[in-house]
């Protein structure tokens, strides 16, 4: 009979929740698709609510995998994060006011890959929607002046000489009669001589 009971109070109490949202509260907006994070470098990991609507005065938390693991806790006005996030993770704080509760990760590594939820109550009610996160390794950097200078100019010009030098070599080939159309028949008709293969070279 406890059991029965406890199980109609939880189904009122998500009925009353899913009403509450279905007449105008605020709902909380994720990607569906799935992020795609660099390894040592930063990603915002987009949310804001709808309507547009503050979440200054609301609890706004950010976990992943338990709701009490969490990376990010805005609540009362104050600021929680999380032990092993500790000076990696923050709001974008100047968009708060419109409804946006988009968390930044800096230093991303390999094991914050995986599901994110974000989790919005303004006292009465809640919403939360998850978003999967994947990371991946940085296969070139460019950001660095010295890279970029031997990505960008170097090696493009190292190709462009080597093509002039190969041109040239042709030319003064084919000058010469190292190379002719005799030999290239020569060797199509029949079964080539190594030797004349060598001299076109």
């Amino acid at each position: 009979m406890g059991n029965f009971l406890w199980f109609c109070a939880e189904l009122l109490f998500l009925l009353s929740l899913s009403q509450a949202l279905e007449t105008g509260q605020v709902k909380v907006v994720v990607p569906s698709s799935s992020m795609l994070a660099i390894k040592d470098s930063s990603i915002v990991l987009p949310c804001h609510l709808e309507p547009e609507t503050s979440a200054a005065g609301m609890e706004v938390r950010w976990f992943k995998g338990s709701f009490t693991d969490f990376l990010y806790l805005h609540k009362n006005g104050k600021e929680t994060v999380g032990s092993v996030y500790k000076g990696r993770v923050s709001l974008v704080h100047p968009d708060l006011e419109k409804g946006n509760v988009s968390l930044l990760l800096k230093d991303i590594t390999a094991s914050d890959e995986g599901i994110y939820t974000c989790h919005v109550s303004p006292g009465q009610y809640f919403d939360e929607r998850s978003l999967n996160m994947l990371v991946r390794e940085r296969v070139f950097e460019c950001s660095h002046p010295v890279r970029l200078y031997l990505s960008v100019i170097v090696i493009p010009a190292v190709l462009a000489l080597f093509c002039f030098w190969a041109s040239l070599l042709y030319a003064q080939r084919k000058k010469q009669g190292t190379v002719s159309s005799d030999a290239v028949y020569w060797c199509t008709a029949r079964p080539c001589n190594t030797r004349r293969l060598r001299s076109l070279f």
